[in-house]
């Protein structure tokens, strides 16, 4: 009866944990430049956030020989949230959809809307993915990398500047 309750107990854990997440996607999904989406920190251990419910997926999306990585997702109802880990640390954050800055949405905009909420109109670098038909505009002073089609930015991927590795993104 203990191991059933016990059992109970832990299942309402996380279901609370992610109404918390739902409810609260603005705050869970907000980007601190250089610092963090929401609560998951670049540079600190995943294990931290195992109580998220986070899991590993089979494909790593930072496939590199020679790096000990791998890559998280955070099942929630709204969306998935992809995390990278190199060496056991957040490295980058990847979303789609929602992101959250000063209380406006980055995606879904235009790429001179966000640069507004952003208040930074000088983006380092952009590239043309000849495949996809999609740019990618690199904010390297914030931390920030957004993938635009058809003029609309549709993703971004966060990290920790002094921690990114330009042979990763190059």
């Amino acid at each position: 009866m203990v191991i059933f309750q016990r059992g109970v107990y832990v299942i309402l854990d996380i279901i609370f944990r992610r109404v918390q997440m739902i409810t609260k996607k603005e705050e869970f999904l907000r980007f601190d430049p250089n610092v963090s989406v929401g609560p998951f920190v670049f540079g600190t251990a995943i294990e931290k956030y195992f109580e998220y419910g986070i899991k590993k997926k089979e494909v790593d999306l930072l496939d590199i020989q020679g790096f000990n990585s791998a890559t998280y997702s955070i099942p929630l109802l709204w969306e998935d949230v992809d995390i990278v880990v190199i060496d056991g640390v957040i490295r980058h954050i990847l979303v789609e959809n929602f992101l959250y800055y000063r209380g406006n949405n980055l995606i879904g905009n235009s790429m001179d809307e966000t640069k507004g909420i952003l208040e930074c109109d000088q983006c380092s670098k952009i590239e043309h993915m000849e495949c996809t038909n999609e740019y990618i505009y690199y904010f390297y002073s914030m931390g920030i990398d957004f993938w635009v089609f058809d003029r609309i930015v549709t993703a971004a991927t966060c990290y920790l500047t002094e921690l990114d590795s330009r042979d990763i993104n190059n």
